[in-house]
């Protein structure tokens, strides 16, 4: 098994984080804004 359960550290320790945009909480909120949208276009 390759690297078994090493991988990249999460967020600042990881080199490649640059501005957040892919941190839980981004991801969360767009995940939220997009539901938010599907209702309004529902009921509209």
């Amino acid at each position: 098994m390759h690297g078994g359960k090493a991988g990249a550290p999460k967020g600042k320790r990881n080199g490649n984080w640059k501005h957040g945009g892919e941190t839980n909480e981004a991801v969360a909120r767009r995940s939220a804004a997009r539901e938010l949208l599907r209702k309004v276009r529902e009921y509209a």
